[in-house]
């Protein structure tokens, strides 16, 4: 997923990648991602917790390699880079959790990068897409 978003360097489309990739892998590996989100929802603390600190890397990909770099070029609004990131975490892990039975995405990757990036850009960076 890092290598899928690094290899661009406009934060929007960086977060088009991201969620394009991310229900890419859950479409490659359905069950794997079904046990994760299961997990993170899951009354397991302890086992809660190991699964977020393997989300980490992500976590910080988003805040600091998509984030960061649209507010800092004016492209995204001025957000919490932190309670963002974990925002786009949630959506992205929330809609690609809802699968049919051959473990593809009801959602679009596009339709929810689209609507998190309609949220996030300033009015006239919006206009100009």
């Amino acid at each position: 997923m890092a290598e899928k978003v690094r290899g661009d360097r406009d934060p929007i489309r960086r977060l088009q990648h991201f969620f394009e990739a991310g229900f890419a892998f859950v479409e490659r590996h359905p069950a794997q991602a079904k046990v994760m989100i299961t997990i993170l929802n899951g009354s397991d603390a302890e086992f809660k917790d190991h699964v977020g600190r393997l989300y980490q890397p992500m976590f910080e990909l988003v805040a600091n390699e998509i984030l960061a770099p649209g507010v800092e070029q004016r492209l995204l609004r001025q957000v919490d880079l932190t309670s963002t990131a974990r925002l786009l975490m949630t959506i992205y892990l929330g809609t690609s959790s809802q699968v049919d039975e051959k473990g593809k995405p009801y959602l679009d990757a596009r339709q929810v990068a689209d609507f998190a990036i309609r949220a996030l850009l300033y009015a006239d960076a919006l206009e100009a897409r």
